[in-house]
């Protein structure tokens, strides 16, 4: 009977995946069109399937065919607005991306028809308005993103909904400005992208509920004065800003700006500081560093720097000492002279870039703290003279020096590089890099994915919601698939003992007739 029944199923099964255009994989669909009535193969794996994605949404009568659907993913929808009467057979929906469409607006009680939603994906479409209850009966609702569409303004109340909201995604919008009271009801958000907007002020009662954020983005807006919260880490790239006050903060980014004034309040906390390419002269970088005794990055380049950082005495009963850092670069300001007591000279210093200066000489004793330095670039100074052989008694853990582009006469910069090269310590010369690089800003991601990978396990969504899915899949597609071969080979082989019992009964008639004919 079992035997039977595989062979039904071989039969059945087969001819359906002829015809199917679309894909099944186990519990994971491709829909470029699966037909409910085109295929006995969709019918038999619609029950399992939990994740599908369509091109387009004309054909969202197939979704009564996928009652444990858990992420349905949706490209090029035509609607300007969700009719949510779509999704009532889907009522468990946990996933729900609507990505790349012509939506315009989203109306009042728009998913009240999903009340089990995590995730909404609406960005890269063109929503201008947004009602004030959009969102109601999103209870569950952890991952909202909006990025990339038309929107201006956002009711006060719009997230009160929300209550479990911790990954906020609205950048690259045309937002101005948003209402002092708007996330009073969203204690556990933790990331909050507002890259791209149109923001020229952001009142600190915004973000000052929010006590667990982890990831704030508000680059490239108009914010010429800022102040904001604690966070984990804070970006604020190209945003026009002149002064910036932080409460706590672990990582900053804050390059292309106009930045004279920095504070933060809780320094202790500061492990990586970018602040490339902005205004600051060294007042303000001794009085912004000290303090920060956990700093191990610290980027300040292509600033107004005339010396290095200083113990001075207006921080007289204070400590100014920077033992954890690593990595510095202070290359394009405009210092000419190194002084040896300097906090950035740090005894756990490996990296210094103090490239493109006007340094005119280096003394004997200036680098005698920095003991454990291994890269030091100092290319495009205005060197004449370097005590390499004493620089490098003192630094035996170098590794590489750059020092083309000073004013050393060829015959003095052969001599150095010879040095070093015969001292194992490779010198770089013109389009080389370092193998250590200070710059971290070409990471747009400024480290998002690790943050948010830090979430609740079960909200690691950004590149691995979809990881244990997968391996269901390719369980139940493994299984299904032996299944099959094994069915299709125990056909194959009765078919041919068929045949071949045919072929032998109509041999031994042939011959027989052939035989009485002789007789």
């Amino acid at each position: 009977m079992n035997i039977i029944f595989i062979l039904l199923l071989a039969t059945a099964f087969i001819p359906g995946m002829a015809k199917s255009e679309g894909s099944c994989n186990g519990d994971n669909c491709n829909s470029t069109a699966t037909d409910a009535t085109s295929s006995d193969e969709w019918m038999m794996v619609s029950s399992v399937v939990e994740t599908l994605q369509m091109d387009g949404c004309s054909n969202l009568a197939i979704l009564e065919l996928t009652p444990s659907l858990l992420t349905l993913q949706i490209s090029n929808c035509s609607w300007y607005s969700i009719n949510i009467s779509e999704f009532s057979a889907v009522a468990n929906l946990k996933t729900l991306e609507m990505r790349g469409g012509r939506l315009v607006k989203l109306l009042s009680d728009q998913f009240v028809e999903l009340p089990h939603l995590e995730i909404l994906d609406l960005q890269k479409n063109k929503i201008r308005v947004v009602f004030e209850d959009t969102f109601k009966g999103l209870s569950q609702l952890w991952m909202l993103c909006l990025n990339s569409n038309r929107l201006i303004t956002l009711q006060e109340n719009l997230f009160s909904p929300l209550p479990e909201l911790s990954h906020l995604d609205l950048s690259d919008n045309n937002i101005n400005g948003l209402p002092e009271g708007i996330f009073a009801n969203n204690p556990k958000l933790q990331v909050i992208c507002l890259r791209g907007g149109s923001f020229l002020s952001l009142s600190p009662k915004v973000l000052g509920p929010l006590k667990n954020l982890i990831f704030v983005d508000l680059s490239n807006n108009y914010l010429r004065n800022l102040q904001l919260p604690s966070s984990e880490s804070i970006r604020l790239e190209n945003s026009g800003m002149h002064e910036l006050r932080i409460g706590k903060v672990s990582r900053l980014q804050a390059r292309d700006n106009y930045l004279d004034y920095l504070n933060i309040k809780d320094k202790a906390a500061v492990t990586e500081l970018c602040l490339h390419e902005n205004s600051l002269e060294t007042g303000a970088i001794s009085d912004a560093l000290q303090g920060m005794w956990r700093l191990q990055r610290l980027d300040i380049s292509k600033n107004r720097m005339k010396e290095l950082p200083i113990f001075t005495k207006e921080m007289l009963g204070e400590v100014f000492v920077l033992p954890n850092l690593r990595f510095v670069n202070m290359s394009k300001n405009i210092l000419k002279h190194l002084r040896a007591d300097s906090p950035i000279l740090s005894p756990s210093l490996i990296y210094l870039d103090l490239s493109d200066n006007k340094i005119r000489s280096i003394e004997p004793h200036t680098f005698s703290m920095a003991s454990n330095l291994q890269s030091l670039l100092m290319q495009g100074n205005q060197l004449l003279y370097f005590q390499y052989e004493l620089f490098h008694h003192q630094q035996r853990s170098l590794k590489e020096v750059a020092l083309y582009g000073n004013e050393f006469r060829p015959e003095i910069y052969e001599k150095i590089t010879k040095y070093f090269a015969n001292a194992g310590v490779l010198v770089l010369e013109k389009n080389q890099e370092a193998s250590s690089k200070i710059n971290r800003s070409n990471n747009d991601t400024f480290q998002a994915k690790m943050l948010i990978g830090r979430l609740h396990p079960k909200r690691q969504r950004i590149e691995v919601h979809r990881q244990p899915a997968d391996q269901r899949i390719f369980k139940k597609l493994s299984t299904w698939n032996i299944l099959i071969l094994f069915s299709l080979m125990v056909a194959l082989t009765l078919n041919a003992i068929l045949v071949i019992k045919h072929l032998r009964s109509r041999g031994k008639r042939a011959w027989r007739r052939k035989y009485s004919t002789k007789i």
